[in-house]
């Protein structure tokens, strides 16, 4: 990278070194945003259930525990198609959402559901392999990855569960409103 800049004028000292400032304010950055995200999200699922976890301090502590697990696992560059999953599944709750709205709102949303079903399948298929592959293939069975992949799949089906109760209960409501 540092030698394509070069091709602008800069010496490519200069540019290699831009690229690695710019690099690492970028890795600095993410996991900044990441660590803080995962405190508020601990902190909002203990809310009112754990005064434990909802000191910042200790909701902190966790998100990065869970990050020391898994850099000093090994498994660190593994995760990415763990990461690929988590990603898709969240595709699939944004679709759910509005779903579960257009529905709300009495609105034909196959057009929304069936990317969502179709996602949710994916997803679904992704994560089962995850967790066959991470306890059944390779010489030792990496257990942290199929953990973590069981429990996004866990959610996942959760959140199909939740979401077609919300889909059943609005049109069920609707239909008693009619009658």
């Amino acid at each position: 990278m540092g030698s394509s800049l070069s091709s602008f004028g800069l010496p490519e000292a200069v540019g290699t070194t831009f690229v690695a400032l710019t690099a690492s304010a970028f890795l600095m950055t993410t996991l900044d945003s990441a660590t803080r995200l995962g405190k508020y999200a601990v902190q909002e699922f203990a809310d009112g259930k754990s005064r434990l976890f909802s000191n910042h301090h200790i909701a902190t502590l966790t998100i990065v525990a869970g990050a020391a697990a898994l850099s000093l696992s090994g498994t660190w560059n593994k995760v990415w198609p763990l990461f690929g999953s988590a990603n898709q599944m969240l595709g699939a709750v944004a679709l759910l959402a509005v779903s579960a709205w257009l529905v709300s709102k009495g609105v034909n949303a196959w057009f929304t559901i069936l990317p969502m079903i179709f996602m949710f399948i994916i997803t679904l298929s992704a994560l089962g392999v995850l967790v066959y592959e991470n306890l059944f293939l390779g010489d030792k069975p990496n257990y942290f990855l199929a953990i973590a992949a069981f429990l996004l799949l866990v959610l996942c089906v959760f959140l199909m569960i939740e979401a077609w109760n919300a889909m059943v209960k609005k049109k069920n409501k609707d239909a008693a409103v009619e009658a």
